[in-house]
């Protein structure tokens, strides 16, 4: 079975106060709005269908709305 839609949304402006445990700085928003423009670019590279989202500068973090879902046949 193959992926065929992802669930996607932008980083917002305020981007850089989201939740981190890194010490690599302030995120740059610039870079990440690139960064998340390619991803999305890949993913329809590899034929999913993209649901978009808008970016949500309520949670600076919304931007991760992935979640993994493995699917298995159900054993009777």
């Amino acid at each position: 079975m193959q992926f065929t839609r992802a669930l996607v949304r932008p980083p917002s402006p305020n981007f850089a106060d989201g939740l981190t445990t890194s010490s690599l700085g302030a995120p740059d928003v610039a870079l990440a709005l690139a960064q998340h423009e390619a991803y999305c670019r890949a993913l329809e590279a590899c034929g999913l269908a993209l649901t978009r989202l808008e970016a949500d500068p309520r949670f600076p973090d919304s931007t991760f709305v992935e979640d993994a879902a493995i699917l298995t046949p159900h054993a009777r």
